[in-house]
């Protein structure tokens, strides 16, 4: 190279101003979301220690505010708003008020599975049943807490079980199905409700032969869960019985399952 390319080359090498260059760095991507804020807020932290425990109608609506946060699709939305509506136009008792409203897939005796509505009352549980859209309520079921023995919450079930007569009874599909099966059933059920009503029934006998089941259908948003759902349900219903002067007792499904198991070998009654 000439000595006047060098010299040319030194010059530029003088000229050059550096230029820096940011490179952000690459976001973190954890297993899950952060929870928001709204979802945090529907949390009941301590559902024993403050809507089961609630010793007054005030303290349990306080314990339950936070179920208001909620969230379900549009037209279960809808369909809860018009099942509310209901209960409270339907009311039995003065004084009576809705405590909680969730949408659940109810199973029934069959294992088919139907859209409700379930509304924890001061007075009892009511499952209402709306059109497709939500618009229209067809019918309201209601049992009240004296016949609300048990409340079990196992994983996203809620499961009750009572002194009332299944709805079998009155089905016009099991008397269209006329299947041994189906005629059995019913007179059982017959059987076991003649037997409560006439106070001929033995303490302790068949505490969990009508049993109804719910599985919530709320937008669970972590940390927001379907088992946190159906648990608060359980003690909501359980403080609700107990205020009412009915109060019904929370089991486990592995307790159930024992005193099934102590009754079959016994061939007796047994105490939870």
């Amino acid at each position: 190279m000439s000595d006047a390319a060098l010299a040319d080359a030194a010059q530029a090498d003088a000229s050059f101003t550096p230029v820096s260059v940011h490179v952000p760095p690459r976001p973190v991507v954890h297993a899950s979301p952060a929870p928001t804020a709204s979802a945090a807020n529907c949390i009941i932290a301590d559902p024993e220690g403050t809507v089961l425990a609630a010793a007054s109608v005030d303290a349990l609506r306080a314990a339950l505010a936070p179920v208001h946060g909620w969230h379900f699709e549009v037209h279960h939305r809808a369909a809860l708003d018009a099942a509310v509506a209901a209960v409270r136009a339907e009311a039995s008792e003065p004084g009576d008020e809705v405590l909680v409203a969730c949408h659940v897939t109810a199973v029934n005796e069959w294992g088919r599975e139907q859209p409700r509505a379930l509304i924890v009352g001061r007075s009892g549980v009511y499952r209402v049943a709306t059109s497709a859209s939500g618009s229209t309520v067809d019918h309201v079921r209601k049992s009240g807490y004296d016949s609300v023995r048990f409340v079990e919450a196992t994983g996203e079930c809620l499961r009750l079980f009572g002194s009332e007569r299944s709805e079998r009874a009155d089905s016009s599909e099991a008397r269209i199905l006329g299947s041994a099966e189906s005629i059995g059933s019913i007179s059982r059920s017959i059987a076991s409700g003649l037997a409560i009503a006439t106070g001929s029934k033995k303490a302790n006998a068949d505490e969990f032969e009508n049993m109804r089941e719910y599985k919530p259908q709320v937008l669970a948003t972590p940390p927001l869960t379907k088992p946190h759902v159906a648990h608060v349900l359980s003690c909501a219903i359980v403080a609700a019985s107990r205020l009412h002067g009915n109060p019904a007792e929370r089991i486990t499904e592995e307790k159930r399952v024992a005193a099934l198991r102590t009754r079959k070998n016994t061939g007796g009654g047994f105490a939870l």
